[in-house]
């Protein structure tokens, strides 16, 4: 969805930001995945992404960090 805001704005020279409420509805899922299915790093690294894609760049390390401790487990 990003990257097809980012290839209209391209040609329109305005990027539409209507991609982001909905990677937001997808973290609070994901959250709620997260939370019934602990120390999944699948689970980790989907939230990271929407996070992410929803401009919540904090949250989106803290949960890449969190994946990688459980890899090196």
């Amino acid at each position: 969805m990003k990257e097809e805001a980012e290839a209209k704005a391209g040609a329109k020279g305005k990027l539409d930001k209507s991609y982001v409420e909905k990677f937001k509805r997808a973290v609070v899922l994901l959250e709620k995945l997260n939370s019934l299915k602990p120390n999944q790093t699948e689970f980790l690294e989907a939230l990271a992404t929407a996070y992410a894609n929803a401009g919540m760049y904090k949250q989106a390390e803290a949960k890449i960090k969190e994946a990688d401790a459980l890899r090196k487990k």
